[in-house]
């Protein structure tokens, strides 16, 4: 949020504020949910990661499935 100009802004604006707040809110939830499930965290303390970190932790966790399948 560091990168909000200060202008005039109308109801719109902060209808559209609130519900991206609560898009962020959601993902984070349903991805933290979903890692918890596929065993990438121990619990909601482990989610305290960079979505680039999600990223990188799903991207290690398909290699090692290949792995273990067999497939390189």
């Amino acid at each position: 949020m560091d990168h909000i100009r200060y202008i005039h802004c109308d109801s719109l604006d902060l209808y559209e504020l609130a519900r991206a707040k609560d898009n962020t809110s959601l993902f984070i939830q349903v991805a933290r949910d979903i890692m918890l499930l596929l065993h990438l965290a121990e619990d909601q303390e482990d989610f305290n990661l960079q979505y680039s970190d999600f990223c990188k932790a799903v991207i290690e966790a398909e290699k090692t499935r290949r792995k273990n399948r067999g497939v390189v």
